[in-house]
């Protein structure tokens, strides 16, 4: 009989066995990127995109828009954004240590998960820009008028490099291939 499958958060640690000179060999799904685009642009394209969308979720958190010292709807859309855009940040440091070639396990973590990542930065920038026009449709600008500005032009300018990342990673297409041990 085989052997059960292992679930959990280290499960692919069963993909690695032992070699005789006391290294470790991976002998589970490997995925290579196959584009017409030379994987060195690739990466370099993929870290503008995430630089950008980093820069900009910091940028817009620098400057303080009225309703950002307190307001929940404002600060807690906000928040997760910027703790899921270092995800995104993370992922990225993720892959590019990786060559063309990744173990299923990485790929699920990184090439997988980036667009889902990107959309998840999206979402968290609309909300919190919807929070702030609503908290200034009521309060006003609270004399930070070029602050708002500022943190709005911003916050756009994430789910636009959101958006343009999304849609860049669903060009790149991954195969599966066999393990080379």
């Amino acid at each position: 009989m085989s052997e059960p499958r292992k679930k959990g958060r280290r499960a692919y640690l069963s993909h690695y066995k032992k070699k005789e000179d006391g290294g470790y060999a991976y002998t589970g799904k490997m995925y290579t990127c196959e584009s017409s685009e030379d994987y060195k642009h690739i990466k370099l394209r993929l870290w503008l995109f995430v630089g950008c969308i980093f820069a900009c979720v910091v940028a817009a958190g620098c400057v303080s828009p009225p309703g950002a010292n307190g307001q929940i709807f404002v600060l807690l859309p906000y928040v997760a954004g910027l703790m899921t855009a270092v995800s995104l940040v993370w992922a990225m440091c993720r892959l590019s240590v990786r060559g063309p070639a990744l173990e299923e396990h990485v790929y699920e973590a990184t090439a997988k998960a980036i667009p889902i990542r990107a959309m998840a930065v999206l979402i968290l920038m609309v909300l919190s820009l919807a929070g702030l026009i609503v908290y200034v449709c009521f309060n006003g600008f609270e004399d930070k008028f070029i602050h708002f500005l500022i943190s709005c032009l911003t916050q756009a300018l994430s789910i636009v490099f959101c958006l343009a990342l999304w849609r860049y990673m669903k060009t790149i297409s991954w195969r599966d291939v066999p393990s080379q041990n």
